[in-house]
């Protein structure tokens, strides 16, 4: 009986903690968001180069979804989804979808983190001046993120160390806080992608300052069409977009309408 008794307590038990392990929520600090919840009186990222905080800010978008499922896409590198390219001057949205590259270092947003958190932001204007072939000139070489706070700089550099992404990692204390320097990154976008999930800025990519000058002619390769409509009728794209739009044409994404 007293055996009995102690299974029953131990079923209990069991019982309670997966009740607890299956109530938490997907909130920063939890296993399904692994980045770290914010300290309290944590400072925000610098207000320079490439950061979330400009454009939680500006657009109203909170932070920490920003961290989590934002995209830091740099000129050279293709979309990895249908979603949103968002212009760092002039935080403008451009629909852009799967083959897709920029032109410019910028911020991404894919459809699904649009829709379930209801992110809005200004739509660029349609743009006709485009012809020709787009001159596309990748950035190669060491990537400098720029840290308020040493905690975070040394999470992120862990980051970078564990998921392969780069070597010859440097951490420095420099004028404006804490200085990340990757010199030889195997992929440039995950790092700034790292950088600026923990906190950070993207202040130099190959000795260049981000953003330090209006950038201009088109943004990205994608045509300039308005988000509902989407670009599912473009070859090699529409069956794997996550485009809301039917093709233009019957028998699949293949197929390019007439004009």
């Amino acid at each position: 009986m007293e055996r009995l008794s102690r299974a029953i307590r131990r079923l209990a038990g069991d019982s309670r903690s997966a009740s607890v392990d299956s109530g938490i929520e997907d909130v920063p600090g939890a296993p399904t968001w692994p980045i770290q919840a914010p300290e309290s009186g944590q400072p925000a990222p610098p207000p320079v180069g490439l950061n979330w905080a400009t454009v939680s800010d500006s657009l109203g978008i909170d932070l920490e979804v920003l961290e989590h499922d934002g995209i830091i896409v740099l000129a050279g590198e293709y979309f990895p989804e249908s979603g949103f390219f968002i212009d760092p001057m002039t935080l403008e949205g451009q629909h852009v979808d799967v083959g897709d590259i920029a032109l410019r270092h910028g911020y991404f947003l894919g459809n699904i983190t649009t829709r379930d958190f209801a992110a809005w932001f200004p739509l660029a204007p349609a743009r006709s001046d485009r012809s020709g072939l787009p001159v596309i000139r990748r950035s190669r070489g060491s990537i400098i993120g720029l840290f308020p706070d040493r905690r975070a700089a040394e999470r992120a550099r862990t980051t970078v160390m564990q998921g392969a992404l780069g070597a010859g990692i440097r951490l420095e204390e420099g004028a404006l806080g804490s200085e990340l320097t990757v010199l030889r990154p195997e992929s440039a976008g995950a790092v700034a992608t790292v950088i600026a999930s923990h906190g950070g800025a993207l202040i130099s990519i190959a000795g260049e300052p981000v953003a330090a000058a209006p950038s201009r002619g088109a943004p990205t390769t994608a045509p300039s069409l308005p988000a509902p409509e989407g670009d599912s009728w473009r070859p090699g794209t529409g069956s794997t977009a996550d485009s809301e739009a039917r093709s233009l044409q019957r028998g699949g994404s293949e197929e390019i309408p007439r004009l």
